[in-house]
C-alpha cells in the first residue's frame, strides 16, 4: 500500500510485515504496562494487608484502653496487656509502664521486650535519674532519635541492652504526675513520629484517669464512713439528750423531797447525815447529766478556772472498772498544783476529741501491753510520761491569765 503526502508525492509504503511489526510492538507495550499495573496492584494489596493488621492492632490497643477505663484500679495483668498492646501498635521493640507513689517511689513496673535472662542480668529496677526522671520532673513528653546525645541522659546500667530512640510520656492528670510510659527502638529502625507520640499520650492519659478515679473512690468511701459515724454519733447524742432530760426531772424530785425532809427533821437528827449523802449523790448525778448534755451538744462548753487534780482523780476512779485486772493504778497528785482554764466536763468526753479518761486508758493500756511482752515483768509509768497535747485537746485547756483558749 503506497503512502503519499497531500501534494501526491510518494513517501513510502505499508507492508504486511510492517503492520505486524507495529502490532507486536504495541502488544509488547501493553503487556509491559499490564505487568507494571499488576505489580502496583500487588504492592497495594500488601499495603492494605499491612494496614488491616495495623488497624487490628490499633483496635486491640483501644479495646485494652476501654477495658482499663472500665476498671476502678490498675491490676497487674491489665497493665501488662496494655503496655504489650501499645508496644505492638507502635511497632516498638521495648516498652514499660512505671507507677509512682506521692513520694516518687516506684510502686509498679511492667515491661515488655526484655527476656527473663535480661531482667536477671540487669538486676535493679530503673532509678529514674536521667531522661526518665526528667519526664516526671518536667511533666512533659520526650521524643528523641538518639537518646545518648541528650545531656539529660544518665546512660544504662550494666548488662542493659543498647537502645537508641526514645518516646517517653508522663502519666498525669491536672498537673499531678502518677508515673510514666516509655518505648524504645522501633522494629523498622525508624524514629518515633508525632503520631506515635499522640497515641502514647492518649494511652498515658487514660491510665492517669484510672488512677484518679481509684483515688476518688478511696476518698469517697472514707467520707461515707465518716458520714455514717457522724450520723451514729448524732443519733446517740439525741438519745442521750432525751435520757438526760428525763433524768433531770427525776433529780428535781430527789432534790426537792430531800430538802423537805431536811427541814422536817430535828436539827441534830442522825438522818441529816444520810440526807446529805443523798444530796451529794444527786449532785454527782447532776454532773453526769451535764456530761451527757455536753456529749449530745445540747449544752455549750464553759471554760472556767479548774483544778486538774480533782478531774484526774475522778477520771481514774471511772477508769478503774474498764481496765484489765493486771493493771494497778497508783496515783500521786500534788494538791498545790496550779489552776487551768478548762471545761471540767470535757475532761471526760468531748465530741470529736479524746477525753482525759480515753487518753489515760490509751497510755496505761499501751504500757500494760509492753510490760506483758517483757516476760510478765511489771512496768511502772514514770511521772511526766504523758502527751501534754492530748490532755490539752481533751480538756479544752486555755491560759488562766488570758481570755484566749
Amino acid at each position: 500500500i503506497p503512502v503519499v503526502d497531500e501534494a501526491g508525492t510518494f513517501s513510502g509504503a505499508v507492508t504486511r510485515h510492517s503492520l505486524l511489526e507495529a502490532l507486536l510492538n504495541r502488544e509488547h507495550e501493553l503487556l509491559g504496562e499490564a505487568r507494571r499495573l499488576q505489580e502496583i496492584t500487588e504492592e497495594d494489596r500488601r499495603r492494605l494487608a499491612g494496614w488491616a493488621q495495623w488497624l487490628e492492632s490499633l483496635g486491640e490497643a483501644y479495646r485494652t484502653l476501654l477495658s482499663l477505663m472500665s476498671h476502678s484500679s490498675l491490676e497487674h495483668d491489665l497493665l501488662q496487656k496494655g503496655i504489650e498492646a501499645l508496644t505492638a501498635l507502635l511497632q516498638a521493640r521495648y516498652g514499660a509502664i512505671a507507677l509512682l507513689d506521692e513520694s516518687g517511689n516506684l510502686t509498679q513496673f511492667l515491661h515488655t521486650g526484655l527476656t527473663p535472662e535480661d531482667v536477671d542480668r540487669i538486676g535493679r529496677l530503673p532509678q529514674g535519674l536521667g531522661l526518665l526522671g526528667a519526664v516526671i520532673r518536667e511533666n512533659h513528653s520526650i521524643r528523641l532519635n538518639n537518646l545518648s546525645h541528650d545531656p539529660r541522659s544518665a546512660g544504662f546500667p550494666a548488662h542493659h541492652p543498647a537502645m537508641t530512640t526514645l518516646l517517653a510520656v508522663p502519666i498525669s492528670d491536672q498537673d499531678v504526675v502518677y508515673g510514666r510510659v516509655y518505648l524504645c527502638d522501633k522494629k523498622d529502625g525508624e524514629p518515633f513520629t508525632q503520631d506515635d507520640e499522640l497515641v502514647a499520650k492518649s494511652y498515658a492519659h487514660s491510665l492517669a484517669l484510672v488512677v484518679t478515679h481509684a483515688q476518688e473512690l478511696v476518698e469517697r468511701k472514707h467520707l461515707e464512713r465518716q458520714i455514717r459515724q457522724t450520723q451514729k454519733m448524732e443519733a446517740i447524742g439525741q438519745l442521750a439528750g432525751g435520757i438526760a432530760h428525763d433524768f433531770n426531772n427525776i433529780l428535781t424530785a430527789i432534790f426537792g423531797y430531800s430538802h423537805l425532809i431536811q427541814q422536817a427533821l430535828p436539827a441534830h437528827q442522825d438522818l441529816h447525815a444520810h440526807i446529805e449523802q443523798v444530796l451529794t449523790a444527786a449532785e454527782r448525778a447532776k454532773d453526769l447529766v451535764e456530761h451527757i448534755l455536753t456529749f449530745s451538744r445540747q449544752s455549750e462548753a464553759e471554760l472556767k478556772l479548774t483544778g486538774i487534780a480533782p478531774i484526774v482523780t475522778e477520771a481514774l476512779s471511772l477508769l478503774r472498772a474498764s481496765l484489765p485486772s493486771t493493771i494497778e493504778i497508783r496515783s500521786t497528785l500534788d494538791p498545790s498544783c496550779g489552776m487551768i482554764l478548762a471545761d471540767p466536763v470535757h475532761g471526760h468526753c468531748q465530741h470529736g476529741e479524746p477525753g482525759l479518761r480515753v487518753v489515760l486508758a490509751r497510755t496505761l493500756l499501751a504500757h500494760s501491753r509492753t510490760g506483758n511482752r517483757q516476760h510478765g515483768r511489771k512496768r511502772s509509768l514514770a511521772p511526766g510520761h504523758t502527751v501534754p497535747a492530748e490532755y490539752a485537746a481533751a480538756l479544752d485547756i486555755g491560759h488562766a491569765d488570758t481570755e484566749q483558749p
